[in-house]
């Protein structure tokens, strides 16, 4: 993986689960005072400027591709139950830019509205040949993460890693030890 590599954690379960702890750049988007108009802010770190968009898929997903295409590349860590990590992953697809995805394991009974939507991103991501990963413990992963996915495709991981971080698809061949 390339030095220039960026980690992205997108999405209050990303950010809420990372707080300080990791370095990257962390996308948030903030709805407005008013929902009638369903519209908001995104933000990519608390220095910026935030842009305001309507949070529809679409306008998410541009105003993302626009971001990593000043990228070299971009690590995507978040909920894809979350329409923000979703609209992340498409852009990043979209302009070839996510080399791999950790998806944090849904919060709730949000996991069950949503089982259909999240089978489909993660099938967007196998066509893709994208390497993803689960991350069953966000807590845990959080404390040894690195935007680093040696370990985890070639297997070389202590037992508490394994119990945090499971292989999911986008490489056609991973050796794991079982």
């Amino acid at each position: 993986m390339s030095e220039n590599t960026r980690c992205w954690l997108v999405g209050n379960h990303a950010n809420s689960v990372a707080g300080k702890i990791q370095n990257g750049t962390h996308v948030n988007y903030r709805l407005n005072a008013s929902l009638e108009d369903c519209n908001g802010s995104i933000s990519f770190s608390p220095n910026e400027k935030e842009e305001n968009l309507p949070y529809l898929t679409d306008a998410l997903q541009g105003a993302l591709e626009k971001r990593m295409s000043q990228e070299a590349s971009v690590v995507l860590v978040g909920d894809i139950s979350e329409r923000l990590m979703e609209a992340a992953i498409r852009a990043g697809i979209s302009c070839k830019k996510a080399v791999e995805v950790f998806v944090l394991y849904p919060v709730g009974m949000v996991a069950l509205d949503v089982r259909k939507e999240m089978a489909e991103v993660i099938l967007t991501l196998k066509k893709a040949e994208i390497p993803t990963f689960l991350v069953r413990n966000p807590s845990l992963f959080f404390s040894f993460f690195e935007p680093n996915d040696a370990p985890f495709v070639r297997g070389n991981w202590t037992e508490e890693q394994r119990e945090v971080v499971e292989y999911l698809c986008g490489q056609n061949e991973v050796e794991q030890d079982n």
